[in-house]
Parts: C-alpha cells; sequence; structure tokens
C-alpha cells in the first residue's frame, strides 16, 4: 500500500470536553497516526466532570482532511465471490435490525451514508430513504444510484422536524466534533417513539482492555472521540434517546487483526508485514476466526458495538405536528431538501453527516478501526 507523502504538521489545537465544555481533565496517552503516518502528536484526555475520552490535542479542523487519505476505506483480499458474500451478509443484517425497528414502509435517515450502500439495500427492503453526507464526491455517488442526499454537515443541517422513523450512524459518531449537539440535532428529527442506530468503537470492550493504548479503536488523530458504554449511553440519554439494548454487527475479528498488523508494520521488515497483514484480513480467514470472535464478544464484551435507543424527548411529541406518511423528503442538487405533507408537519433540511465511502459499497463499518470495508 503506498501513501501521498505526509503533510508539514500543523500545530495541534487543545480543546474541552466536547460533550460538557469541562476543561479539567486527567491526561492520557500520547498518540500518532499509527496506519497512514499523518504528521504530528496528540493527546487523549478524560473529562474530570463527565468521564468521556476525547482527543484533548487534535488536528485543527483545517488540517483534518489530511488524515483521511483516499484509501481510508480499503478493499478486503480474496475471492470476488466471497467480497460480495461478506458486504451483502453485512448489510442484511443492518437492513433487518432497522426494518424491524421501522416497520414496512419507514422512514429512515442515515447519517454519514457515504455512497449509499446500506440505503439502497435499505430501498430494496421497501423503506424509504434518505441520506445525509458532507464529503461531495461520495454525495454525488449516492445520489447516481438514486438516492436523495443532503450534503452538509451535522451542526449546520436544518433537517426536518419529526420526519423519520429511524435514524442510523454507523460508525460516524466517533469522528463528530461534538457529538452530543449533533445528536440532539438528529433527535429532532426522528418521530416521537422512533428509534436512532449507532455502531462505534467501546472502550470497556475486551479486545480494548487486550490492547490497550495499540487497541485500534482510537484510530488517531480521526476518531475525536471514544465511547464507553456508559459514556455513550449518557450521550445517548442527554440527547433525547433512551437505550433499549446493545448488539454486535460488526466484524469484530478485524480489530484484533488490525491490532496485529499494526505491530508488525512498526517491529517487523515491511514485506514480512504486508505478507501478514494479507493473510489476517483475506476474507477466507476472516470467514472462520469471526464466530470465534462473536462468541468472546457476548461472553466478555465486544469493543465494537450497537447502540439501539428509542427517542423520548417529551418536548418533541408537538414538534413536527401529525406527520404520519405526509411528510416528504425532496433533495435538490445542492444538498437541500424540503418536505409538505398532507397531515400538519412541514419541514424543509440541509441533511448532515460524517464519513467517506467508496463506490461500490463496501462495508463501512470497516472503516472505524480503519480497516478495510
Amino acid at each position: 500500500m503506498t501513501h501521498p507523502a505526509p503533510a508539514p504538521a500543523s500545530s495541534p489545537i487543545t480543546v474541552p470536553c466536547p460533550a460538557c465544555r469541562t476543561d479539567a481533565h486527567t491526561p492520557l496517552h500520547a498518540a500518532r497516526d499509527r496506519w497512514f503516518d499523518g504528521p504530528g502528536t496528540f493527546r487523549y484526555a478524560r473529562c474530570a466532570s463527565c468521564g468521556l475520552t476525547y482527543l484533548r490535542e487534535r488536528p485543527a479542523p483545517a488540517a483534518m482532511a489530511d488524515y483521511y487519505p483516499p484509501d481510508y476505506v480499503r478493499r478486503g483480499k480474496g475471492p470476488a465471490w466471497l467480497l460480495r458474500w461478506f458486504r451483502a451478509r453485512d448489510l442484511r443484517r443492518r437492513v433487518a435490525l432497522v426494518r424491524g425497528l421501522a416497520g414496512a414502509g419507514g422512514r429512515v435517515l442515515d447519517v454519514g451514508c457515504a455512497t449509499g450502500a446500506f440505503l439502497h439495500a435499505a430501498r430494496t427492503a421497501g423503506l424509504v430513504i434518505a441520506g445525509v453526507e458532507p464529503a461531495p464526491w461520495a454525495a454525488e455517488a449516492a445520489r447516481a444510484r438514486g438516492i436523495p442526499v443532503w450534503s452538509t454537515t451535522v451542526d449546520r443541517a436544518d433537517l426536518p422536524a419529526a420526519a423519520f422513523d429511524v435514524a442510523t450512524l454507523w460508525d460516524v459518531v466517533e469522528h463528530l466534533d461534538h457529538p452530543a449537539d449533533d445528536l440532539r440535532h438528529v433527535a429532532a428529527s426522528v418521530k416521537p417513539g422512533g428509534w436512532l442506530v449507532v455502531t462505534t468503537p467501546v472502550l470497556d470492550g475486551w479486545e480494548a482492555r487486550l490492547w490497550r493504548t495499540r487497541w485500534p479503536g482510537w484510530d488517531t488523530p480521526r476518531h475525536l472521540v471514544v465511547f464507553s458504554r456508559s459514556t455513550l449511553e449518557r450521550t445517548l440519554a442527554d440527547a433525547g434517546f433512551r437505550l433499549s439494548h446493545w448488539t454486535y454487527l460488526s466484524e469484530s475479528y478485524l480489530l484484533t487483526a488490525l491490532a496485529i498488523s499494526l505491530a508488525a508494520k512498526e517491529r517487523l521488515p515491511s514485506p514480512i508485514a504486508r505478507g501478514l497483514r494479507f493473510v489476517l484480513h483475506v476474507r477466507p480467514v476472516r470467514l472462520v476466526a469471526q464466530p470465534l470472535f462473536r462468541l468472546l464478544d457476548r461472553a466478555l464484551g465486544g469493543s465494537w458495538v450497537t447502540a439501539v435507543a428509542q427517542r423520548v424527548d417529551a418536548d418533541a411529541d408537538n414538534a413536527g405536528g401529525d406527520v404520519g406518511d405526509g411528510v416528504g423528503v425532496g433533495v435538490d442538487g445542492n444538498g437541500n431538501g424540503n418536505g409538505n405533507g398532507n397531515g400538519n408537519g412541514n419541514g424543509n433540511g440541509n441533511g448532515n453527516g460524517n464519513g467517506d465511502g467508496d463506490g461500490d459499497g463496501d462495508d463501512r463499518a470497516h472503516r472505524a478501526a480503519g480497516s478495510e470495508g
């Protein structure tokens, strides 16, 4: 794998806790971009007030794009038929979960929809879809599939109120500057009693405890917040969602495979490290290993979780009126949307999101650990 030469390091910025804005903190470890060898060293901290772990010393916003190279989403290795099988299996799991929550013909918003692989599968399953994606090339690829996409960042979006039955964030929330604020914004677009599905790495899983500072879930400096189950549940509650349950949809074996690959990259000659990475990431090996890792996740608590939460904030009951099936989601080429219904609700929105994907719709869960999708 080759990457562009790293850009010169710019001075990191220092930020308070993105959840409660408290500056008091416990310093944690310093880290660098282990996978792409981007410039700079950054430091994590744990908030002294709310306990959230976050990247306190981080790249300036203008420099962050340099840490997302073109191959941030990478392809797996192995026979083409097996690659397709993995992608289809992962999408089936996600769609089955969301369709069970939304119901037949339910409305689904995918925040950080990338090129629209999940939404395309959801539409095939009979769901009404809309995506939000700030990366112009990814949003355009999703539109080429006929998917309505709003292209902007979550903090600047004006989403239609109480319009969706389910909102999803597949490996997105850890990339957000202020996830609690952004989730409140998403909550306003979900109907009272609707659902939120969030997939993210968590610190209290067995892989994170095993690998510690070398755990791939840190993905420095792209993961600006690294949750535990308790801090994620509190963040969801602050946004107006009550946790229903945890589940595992992502291929957790990749966290260990990537941890070994990164250690080999740093300690072994390059040809040996590349060969080991190939063996660990080849899809037949993953196919054999994943059942064992699924058992470990359920027995010990995995580090790559999906949280399912229901919107319960009482103030939202009248936010969008009786939207019923009357709310539409229309998006123009500039990413602006509006919807008018036969009920009392109407809205207009610009969409939001975080993430980049690939044109073939590879599983974006794999990018959370910096692995191939």
